[in-house]
């Protein structure tokens, strides 16, 4: 029998939330300009026929065509994806018009390959997404993108916090909006821009509405862990959304079967955009502040009540949009009544384990602030109720700014920073996609208070 290993504890401290920052972008989007768009989507002929203009203009046909050059050559004749139906040139399909252009694969190196701007099979491309894109280096602050918006949000927080960036230890960044997909990092090019360190770990978390949570969840587990010298953890969480839901059934697609057991009534979610952002430091001693306790629960068996096409098992194909899979489509009934009977049962396991740990008490009901994710009124309505919480001390900002999703707790937070005192207890409770839910008990420091004052520094110094 082999000798065990006993991995002592470095007298680790709790971890506490040192650092808070938000961005909602000068576009704000009221409810009433929401609801007023949600109303009367767009046709799904008209979308379509606007796509294929798109496509079929100079400043993008370029581009498509080199990407099929670029595919065919690499991979040769009888190539086929799901994207050709989308991409109608002159009356002919793409294979048909460029399978004489096949080309013998290039025998340079990848490494050369990729670094060669002229090389015809990639220069364009490259110069698109550089120049035009801008998805290339670091951030652009002035862009309207996901990315932006969380850097922004991130400066604050590290002002808040009083943190060099060569400090942070992690960067975990949560979004349904990315700025790119596949093999695209945003939490990575965060870090770059902010000159973070490349040494770190970094991640995105794609979970909707619970991203912020999950990052805060995966960056506690990151910073107890005795057997790293992580000391400091970044979090964002950014969402551009506002145009990227409609109504279940007042518009239904031809062709669209709703998911088994959903009723057959609904109303309006309405979503906006904004980014939030954090820094989880490490105490070093435990004095009883900071993180009590967290926990979540899963229940992807409700998946279909909220997913887009785009991936192997639901392929945006012409057919996706012509279904209007391209976007979200709520059932509001549903989605509130699930949200708030998951979330119960999140504030549930989390009280019960709290109190099997020997921590106490800590159900929201007692705490002298909720901040629970920002969904939609009635979602908060409902949670409330099914939880027997004081309204008075709850956080509602969804009202007046929509659902912001995984940034929504974040933002929220910063906005009710003032109301926090040392001692208090703040609960956190999310819903998001996949539907996580969870809940965090959390006792305000002197850290609450000295972010708060940082914060009107920087609004001072830079928000002007």
């Amino acid at each position: 029998m082999g000798e065990q290993v006993v991995i002592m504890s470095k007298g680790r401290g709790n971890v506490l939330i040192t650092g808070i920052g938000s961005y909602r972008p000068p576009h704000e989007i009221t409810n009433q300009y929401l609801f007023d768009n949600f109303l009367s989507p767009i046709p799904h002929k008209q979308f379509i026929r606007k796509l294929m203009e798109n496509f079929s203009s100079k400043k993008y046909r370029k581009y498509v065509e080199k990407a099929i050059e670029v595919v065919e050559s690499e991979r040769g004749l009888g190539v086929k994806t799901r994207y050709w139906d989308l991409l109608p040139f002159d009356g002919e399909a793409p294979l048909d018009k460029y399978k004489k252009r096949v080309k013998p694969r290039d025998r340079k190196t990848s490494a050369k390959l990729f670094n060669d701007k002229s090389n015809t099979q990639f220069s364009d491309g490259w110069k698109y997404i550089s120049d035009e894109l801008g998805l290339m280096g670091e951030i652009d602050e002035n862009s309207h993108t996901d990315s932006a918006m969380a850097l922004k949000a991130a400066k604050m927080a590290l002002y808040t916090a009083d943190i060099d960036p060569k400090e942070i230890g992690a960067v975990f960044h949560g979004t349904a909006t990315p700025d790119a997909t596949g093999g695209y990092s945003e939490a990575g090019r965060i870090a770059t821009t902010l000159g973070i360190r490349d040494d770190i770990p970094v991640q995105d978390i794609i979970t909707g509405c619970s991203a912020a949570f999950d990052s805060i969840y995966a960056a506690k587990s990151l910073l107890m862990d005795p057997t790293n010298d992580i000391e400091s953890v970044l979090i964002t969480a950014s969402n551009f959304t506002s145009g990227n839901v409609r109504e279940f059934f007042r518009n239904k697609p031809k062709g669209w079967k709703a998911p088994p057991g959903f009723p057959g009534s609904t109303s309006i979610l309405l979503f906006g955009d904004g980014a939030g952002a954090y820094v989880l430091k490490r105490a070093k001693d435990d004095d009883g502040t900071g993180i009590i306790n967290i926990e979540k629960i899963n229940q992807a068996k409700y998946n279909p009540a909220f997913c887009l096409s785009g991936g192997s098992a639901l392929p945006m194909t012409a057919k996706a949009i012509e279904l209007g899979l391209e976007q979200y489509y709520v059932h509001h009934g549903f989605v509130k009544n699930t949200a708030a009977k998951l979330m119960r049962r999140a504030v549930e396991l989390n009280t019960k384990r709290a109190k099997e740990k020997g921590l106490g008490d800590y159900h929201p009901s007692t705490a002298d602030l909720v901040i629970m994710h920002q969904a939609s009124k009635n979602t908060l309505y409902a949670a409330q109720k099914e939880m027997g919480i004081d309204p008075a001390k709850m956080v509602n900002e969804v009202e007046t700014r929509g659902n912001l999703v995984g940034a929504s707790i974040p933002i929220a937070h910063n906005i009710a920073l003032g109301r926090i005192k040392e001692g208090d207890i703040v609960n956190f409770t999310t819903i998001g996609g996949g539907w996580h839910a969870g809940d965090i008990s959390y006792r305000a420091g002197p850290e609450s208070e000295k972010m708060f004052k940082r914060r009107e520094e920087y609004k001072e110094k830079f928000l002007k």
